[in-house]
C-alpha cells in the first residue's frame, strides 16, 4: 500500500532530521531510495506544513531550528 510506504518514509525523514544525521541532500536521497528532486519536494512540503527544517552546510545535515515533531496517524475503520 502506497500510503503506508509514504508514512514510513516520512517517519525515517523525521528520525534522520531529529538526529541531525541526514547527510547531504544526495546522501539522504540515496538512503531513502529517491531522487534529490523528490527529496527537495518532500522537504518543501514539510516546510509548507510548518516544519522548521534548515540545512547546515558545514555539518552537511538537515535539522529542526526549533523543537518539532511530525506525527502521522491513520485510522482504518469498518462501518
Amino acid at each position: 500500500m502506497k500510503l503506508i510506504f509514504y508514512i514510513e518514509r516520512i517517519e525515517m525523514i523525521q528520525r534522520l532530521i531529529q538526529q541531525r544525521s541526514t547527510g547531504s541532500p544526495s546522501e539522504m536521497a540515496n538512503r531513502l531510495n529517491i531522487s534529490v528532486s523528490r527529496l527537495s519536494r518532500i522537504i518543501e512540503e514539510l516546510r509548507d506544513q510548518g516544519a522548521p527544517i534548515r540545512y547546515d552546510r558545514q555539518l552537511k545535515t538537515y535539522y529542526y531550528s526549533e523543537p518539532y515533531e511530525i506525527r502521522v496517524s491513520v485510522l482504518f475503520e469498518r462501518k
